[in-house]
């Protein structure tokens, strides 16, 4: 993968094959448990890039830069697609998902991501362009254990996405 892309091109990519649910105007048409599959999956393609990123000899702060903002409109969309199902196993894994990231809330806050109170993040840009490398990379490298959970709450999610809409 290309690791030069702008912001709408990583989250153009994390959304492949699912372009009604990156289209916020799509989203409300789709079924709670389609939209809940397709977020997690691109939360999952989201988290993967970053190890294909740092593993570029080539990356730019750029690069990672805007990964990581796509990764937060990304992983947004998830919090509102999992919170919004009365499902019991899915709300247990939301707040798991919104647990893991206040855990890591303060590591966060120092390269400018801001977990608010709904669970969502939101990203100062001119702190993160301006973040540690080293700090970045602990929080999104390859050995992040951040990700690593993350991902498993995400697939785990997915997987539910179809019994939420059997059980609709």
């Amino acid at each position: 993968m290309n690791v030069n892309l702008t912001k709408s091109q990583y989250y153009r990519n994390f959304y492949s094959g699912y372009e009604n649910a990156r289209r916020e105007e799509s989203r409300s048409s789709m079924t709670k448990g389609s939209l809940v599959s397709a977020d997690t999956k691109a939360l999952t393609r989201a988290i993967n890039t970053f190890a294909s990123i740092y593993g570029n000899e080539d990356l730019s702060g750029k690069s990672i830069f805007n990964a990581i903002q796509a990764f937060g409109d990304t992983y947004n969309n998830t919090i509102s697609s999992g919170s919004n199902t009365d499902d019991t196993r899915a709300r247990q894994l939301m707040k798991n998902i919104k647990n893991l990231s206040s855990s890591e809330k303060s590591s966060l806050e120092e390269i400018g991501i801001t977990v608010k109170d709904s669970g969502k993040l939101s990203i100062d840009k001119d702190k993160l362009a301006k973040a540690s490398p080293n700090k970045v990379k602990k929080i999104f490298g390859e050995d992040s254990e951040f990700l690593k959970k993350l991902k498993d709450y995400a697939r785990s999610l997915g997987n539910e996405g179809t019994a939420i809409d059997l059980k609709a």
